[in-house]
């Protein structure tokens, strides 16, 4: 199976953090990132069908993308139809190929890009820069890992976003 990372970065390398502080839990995704990396988001996940995503990423999600086969990655249960849960990536691959998906596309955050990546099962990654510096998480990973990128696209969503498009070298 072919595994897309889907994936934001501030200029400076971070990923952006949401206020903590924010207890309601009501923040919209659409009003945090750019209506271009939305849209785009949107029709590469209507491209692929499918997505895996970690367990807060799901619930900051503004719809639940009827008509897309959704993976969430959480410890704990979630009672929404037709989305399903794993463990682990390799119980989140095993669901969407056994639904006879070729590929699966992986977003969220710095946690669940730096599981795939450091387990090795990365194929693609669209990395968005955002004009954008200030604080932010690095990859949450203790594990050392490197990868090796091939730049195989480079398109500019906005004036100011610019999305790289790589392949991870084997």
């Amino acid at each position: 199976m072919k595994i897309v990372q889907y994936m934001g970065l501030m200029a400076n390398g971070c990923y952006a953090v949401v206020d903590e502080s924010n207890q309601s839990g009501s923040i919209n995704l659409e009003e945090v990132l750019p209506k271009e990396v939305m849209a785009n988001f949107a029709q590469t996940v209507g491209k692929f069908g499918d997505l895996i995503i970690g367990r807060r990423t799901f619930d900051l999600f503004p719809s639940r993308m009827p008509g897309i086969e959704m993976v969430v990655l959480s410890r704990s249960p979630l009672k929404y139809e037709g989305v399903n849960v794993a463990a682990s990536p390799s119980e989140a691959l095993s669901l969407l190929e056994k639904k006879g998906f070729e590929t699966a596309l992986v977003g969220g955050g710095a946690q669940i890009v730096s599981t795939f990546l450091s387990q090795g099962l990365v194929d693609e990654l669209y990395i968005n820069i955002y004009p954008l510096i200030g604080k932010g998480s690095t990859f949450a990973t203790s594990e050392n890992f490197q990868a090796s990128l091939e730049l195989i696209g480079v398109d500019k969503l906005s004036s100011d976003i610019v999305q790289l498009h790589y392949r991870v070298r084997r």
